[in-house]
């Protein structure tokens, strides 16, 4: 047996030889390894089958069990080859797997630098962009502040100029203002010595304290001067109590109110005078429309005076009284009674309605006659949510004076004092004032 391996493996070995020589065909190229282990098992199974034809089993099986062994190594080896060529394949194909990726991280990276050198230089672009705008934002700034500092120098240097043009007129004004003051001064003294006079011509009208010893009299001028007058005389047994207002205030009412005590004076003085006041009303009118009848050219002046004249008869308790667009007030325990005369005025009027009446109203002890100018019912006060104010009116004054008319002569005229003087409510007099007030004996 072992005999029979020697020559199977010298036989082998002679196939190998022979195969490595044949191993070059005619052409001279050279075959595979491979194609050389196929020739040599086919060798080896023709060998086997050749000994088997001649009989000789031994060696034909053992050919054919080395035929067997060479197979199997054959296929083993070539299964390893596959399997290395197989690895070498997947080796290979990692490596190109890894190359392509790092050409495509290569690729990647490339491209991001591209993108980022892309980015940077659009950056660079909309800096240098805005750098410019910004650039000539400030330069229209610098402009714009130039052109308002050559405005602002312009604007100082018309100020200026009118700034020396006001202080040289503030010089102007107060010059004036030094020479206005100085009339003023000169003015209001003057006013001041017409307005003694006035008071000392109403004081000369008669002394109304010794002739009516319950009585009062709330004179307050709006001006210095007034337009405002009263005047108290004894003419025969009759007592005269008489109360004006002319057209006006300050001066004009003035100088009418020394016309007005004039004419009184001169028409009132005897008792039949006073128990006719009506006739003394009619010569006063006549006298006004004469005394300021225009002469030379001069304008028709309409201006005249408002009048109440009272001749009381205390003995007999009677009251001879004519109104001249007054009226006088009676109150009686309490309750009022408006004693109205003529709707027109002394002087000249345009609804002129003849004379004057003479009236009586008889009296009673303890009755409070009132005397009194529209200056009361024209004032304007109230509350301050009325910026202008509004007018008293004749039915408050008469509310007032029927509420307080049981007071003593001082308290009712210091009473009248404050009423009024919160009624105006700090606000400027409307008009001169003047109440007389009589209380029967």
């Amino acid at each position: 047996m072992m005999v029979l391996r020697y020559i199977a493996v010298l036989s082998l070995v002679i196939v190998a030889f022979n195969s490595s020589v044949r191993a070059t065909d005619t052409t001279g190229v050279l075959r595979t390894e491979q194609d050389q282990d196929v020739e040599k098992a086919e060798y080896l199974r023709q060998l086997s089958q050749d000994y088997e034809k001649h009989g000789d089993y031994r060696r034909a099986d053992s050919v054919y069990t080395l035929y067997t062994d060479f197979q199997k190594n054959f296929y083993d080896e070539a299964a390893m080859k596959e399997l290395t060529n197989m690895k070498k394949a997947q080796a290979d194909a990692e490596q190109n797997a890894l190359q392509e990726k790092e050409k495509q991280r290569i690729s990647m990276v490339h491209a991001m630098d591209q993108k980022r050198i892309r980015i940077t230089m659009i950056a660079v672009v909309i800096g240098i962009g805005l750098t410019i705008i910004l650039a000539g934002f400030i330069i229209q700034l610098i402009r714009l502040k130039r052109r308002a500092n050559n405005q602002l120098t312009k604007a100082n240097n018309e100020l200026a100029i009118q700034r020396q043009e006001i202080e040289h007129q503030c010089d102007l004004i107060a010059e004036s203002k030094e020479d206005l003051t100085n009339a003023n001064d000169q003015i209001i003294s003057s006013i001041k010595y017409a307005q003694m006079i006035q008071q000392a011509t109403i004081a000369s009208a008669g002394n109304y304290g010794s002739l009516f010893p319950e009585s009062f009299v709330f004179f307050r001028p709006k001006n210095i001067v007034s337009g405002d007058f009263f005047f108290a005389s004894q003419c025969g047994r009759l007592k005269v109590f008489v109360v004006a207002d002319c057209t006006g205030h300050g001066i004009p009412g003035g100088f009418l109110s020394m016309l007005g005590i004039s004419a009184v004076k001169e028409f009132l003085t005897t008792e039949d005078s006073a128990q006719h006041p009506g006739i003394v009303l009619d010569k006063l009118k006549t006298f006004v429309k004469s005394t300021l009848n225009p002469h030379d050219g001069m304008s028709a002046m309409e201006d005249g005076m408002d009048m109440t004249i009272c001749s009381f008869d205390f003995e007999k308790h009677i009251m001879y009284y004519a109104t001249a667009n007054q009226t006088a007030l009676l109150v009686r325990k309490g309750i009022p009674h408006r004693l109205k005369g003529n709707p027109m005025p002394v002087g000249k009027y345009y609804l002129e309605a003849g004379s004057f009446s003479s009236l009586q109203q008889q009296l009673e002890p303890g009755d409070m006659v009132y005397l009194y100018t529209d200056g009361f019912q024209d004032q304007l006060g109230g509350d301050k949510s009325h910026p202008v104010g509004r007018k008293l009116y004749s039915k408050n004054l008469i509310d007032f004076l029927c509420h307080h008319y049981t007071l003593s002569m001082q308290e009712q005229k210091q009473q009248l004092d404050e009423f009024m003087n919160q009624w105006s409510n700090s606000r400027d007099q409307t008009d001169d004032m003047t109440l007389a007030a009589i209380r029967v004996q």
